[in-house]
């Protein structure tokens, strides 16, 4: 029989930290920290998402007089809608879930007994119905699980139905403009009748969108919704001024509600 010694301050091969593990773990660590910095930005920004409520009354009677100025200028008709969301957008939060149950699985296999796969499932399953949770209970965190190009699809598409809805299509010149504000998209769509629409380029309506968009990104919805109703309502005064008397053939619509 033969014996074999190991010398002191030897180890078995195959036995030491694996580089891979450890990058891996702290690949896990940083993700898990940009999921904590995620969740506790969309806890601070929870009070602004909602647009119910959002707008005060006295707020809401300005706008709607800001309208009605506007179409003192114009033929033209201006339709404002607020919504909370253009679509549930579900794939964010299944989304949102993987994310955290990733995450969980490599913090897990480090820190865990992994031996005991039915406590090392549960930890899983735990994690990806927090990352579900907090996707339904907290729209800013949902978010960054929706594409830009996903959301910009729904945000037109409702931009279109409410269009034909409101009827902005029926004035007797094609004059009518819709703005559309989609909060949890974090979108804004100006969409013009034809007749409007003919005279002038996509270009024409930026200084709109941008003034209500950089109005949602500051807080102040009452204060975007403004500037992009006087950015339409120049427009609209240039191509189609006011000639003699006219009939207001819309309603001074000022839509919110969450969807």
């Amino acid at each position: 029989m033969q014996t074999i010694f190991l010398a002191a301050g030897w180890q078995a091969a195959g036995h030491g930290v694996d580089w891979l593990d450890r990058a891996s773990e702290i690949a896990a660590w940083l993700a898990a920290i940009a999921l904590g910095i995620l969740i506790v930005r969309a806890i601070i920004r929870h009070a602004r998402q909602p647009a119910v409520g959002r707008l005060s009354r006295g707020e809401m009677d300005a706008l709607r007089a800001e309208i009605a100025k506007a179409e003192l200028q114009t033929v033209g008709e201006i339709q404002v809608v607020v919504l909370e969301c253009s679509d549930d957008h579900p794939q964010g939060d299944w989304l949102a879930a993987l994310c955290t149950l990733l995450v969980g699985a490599i913090l897990s296999s480090a820190y865990f007994d992994t031996a005991h796969p039915s406590l090392w499932l549960a930890l899983l399953l735990a994690s990806g119905a927090l990352g579900f949770a907090l996707a339904r209970a907290l729209p800013d965190f949902k978010r960054n699980f929706v594409g830009d190009k996903r959301a910009q699809e729904t945000v037109e598409e409702q931009a279109l139905q409410e269009f034909a809805r409101l009827g902005v299509h029926l004035t007797s010149e094609r004059s009518g403009v819709l703005i559309l504000v989609s909060v949890f998209e974090r979108m804004a769509v100006v969409l013009a009748d034809e007749g409007i629409h003919s005279r002038t380029s996509a270009a024409t309506w930026h200084d709109a969108d941008s003034a209500i968009v950089a109005g949602v990104q500051k807080g102040s919805l009452a204060e975007g919704l403004r500037k992009g109703i006087e950015a339409v309502a120049a427009v609209l005064a240039e191509h189609h001024p006011r000639h003699g008397e006219t009939v207001n053939e819309l309603p001074d619509h000022l839509i919110v509600r969450r969807k």
